[in-house]
This record gives C-alpha cells, sequence and structure tokens, in this order.
C-alpha cells in the first residue's frame, strides 16, 4: 500500500508513542484524525502536525465508549472519504495498582476494556468502511507483558495485550475474504518523554539493570513498514531494545 494521501485514524495520539505514530504518518502524506481523552495534549500534536503542513483533525474521544468510538470512525469518512489505516495504539495503565486480585472488578475490568474491547471494536466498526472500499490496514499496539509465561505486575494487562496479539493472528484470514491485513507490533519499553522520565527517577543501579529502550523512530518505522506491506497479514512483529525486529511465529 502506497500510504501517501490515504486517511488514518490514530487512537491515543495526544502524546508519546501515539504523537511519534501521528507525525510520522502525516509526514508521509497520510491526512490523520487524531483521537484522544486527553483534548489538551491531543490540540497540541494536531498543532505540531499542521505547523510541519501535514493533514490532521483531532476529536475527543472515549475509546471505551462504543458511541464515541463510532462517531470517530464516521467523522473520518466524513471528513476525508475514506478510512484506510487504523491504528489501535491507546491502551495502558498496567503499571497502576491495584492489581488483579487485590483490584476490584469493576477496576481489572476498565483495563480489559481498555486494553483489549477497545481496540477490537474500533476493528469490527472500521471494518465496514474499510470492506466498501475493498482496502484497509489495521496495526495494533501490543506489549511484551502479552508474551511468554514470565511473572508480570498486572495480570488483566498482560492478559488483555495476549489476547490482543491472539487476536491478531486469528484475523489474518480477512487478507483472503477481505483485502484487509491485521498487524500487530509488540514493542518492549519505548522511548517516550513518559519512560526517560522514569528512568531519571531511578536510582544508578536500578538503570543499570533496565534493558535498552525502543527508539520511537524504529517503532514508527516497523509500523509504516507494515501498512505498506500488501503481504503482512495477521503478522506479529516483536522490538526488544538495542535489537533488530523479529516476526512472531
Amino acid at each position: 500500500m502506497d500510504i501517501q494521501n490515504k486517511v488514518a485514524i490514530v487512537t491515543g495520539a495526544a502524546v508519546g508513542i501515539g504523537r511519534a505514530i501521528s507525525e510520522r504518518l502525516a509526514s508521509a502524506g497520510v491526512a490523520v484524525v487524531l483521537t484522544d481523552i486527553n483534548a489538551r495534549e491531543g490540540a497540541e500534536t494536531l498543532r505540531r502536525i499542521q505547523q510541519a503542513a501535514g493533514r490532521a483533525e483531532f476529536r475527543e474521544a472515549d475509546i471505551t465508549s462504543d458511541s464515541q468510538v463510532q462517531q470517530i470512525i464516521d467523522f473520518a469518512v466524513d471528513a476525508f472519504g475514506r478510512l484506510d489505516i487504523l491504528i489501535n495504539n491507546a491502551g495502558g495503565g498496567g503499571h497502576i495498582p491495584p492489581h488483579f486480585p487485590e483490584a476490584s472488578p469493576p477496576q481489572w475490568s476498565k483495563i480489559l476494556d481498555l486494553n483489549l474491547r477497545a481496540p477490537l471494536l474500533a476493528t469490527q466498526l472500521a471494518l465496514v468502511p474499510m470492506s466498501r472500499q475493498g482496502s484497509g490496514a489495521v496495526i495494533n499496539i501490543g506489549s511484551t507483558a502479552g508474551l511468554g509465561l514470565s511473572d508480570y505486575q498486572s495480570p488483566e494487562y498482560a492478559a488483555a495485550k495476549a489476547g490482543l496479539i491472539r487476536a491478531t493472528s486469528c484475523l489474518a484470514r480477512l487478507h483472503k475474504t477481505s483485502n484487509i491485513r491485521i498487524n500487530c507490533i509488540v514493542p518492549d519499553w519505548v522511548e517516550t518523554e513518559r519512560a526517560l522520565q522514569e528512568l531519571a527517577a531511578m536510582s544508578e543501579t536500578e538503570r543499570t539493570h533496565m534493558p535498552p529502550r525502543v527508539p520511537l523512530s524504529q517503532l514508527c518505522q516497523e509500523i509504516v513498514a507494515l501498512i505498506e506491506n500488501e503481504r503482512a497479514s495477521g503478522r506479529v512483529v516483536v522490538l526488544w531494545g538495542g535489537q533488530p525486529a523479529r516476526i512472531l511465529d
């Protein structure tokens, strides 16, 4: 897929990974619909893109709300005439206690909703205009918390990300039936502003035991490569800091 002049939705576009992805797509000629619950930072992402002569619109939304997700899909199609790319980036909360089983059912359910149900819903709704067009690309942003069998502080977050990874591989069949490709990027600790702040707050001893961070530039490069690769479907690409990308099989 040649991404120039395509239309994308990026969830969680206000800061960090979402902002970097949005700016990277806009710089390549993609019209980007930015959505986030954080209106102030979302407006800043919009300003940065427009200042660089990119095309973008921002809409404040809670992606755990079915109606608000539908409104974002409808807005993209109404504003730009189509929807080619969906980046399911919004998520998180795995570092915020309490965690299961100490967390209450509403607390841990919220993590599952944000990190698994919301991207599945957005994908389901985006499939409608994409199927009508006869093509589309969805990129899910996973986490290494969803890989392997080692312990993780938030079982609900790890389970949600594992579910998103598995859903991606199961939906590979859509490439044959609808010409829609769904892939997943699974990064370890990414070099966002928040990550750098957390690193700075650690002791020197703690920092020496931390793994290298995944550069935002590498993450964005792999996302664009997956969107452009017409043969990539159901692919899970794992990014560990200081290492080349690895396809999970």
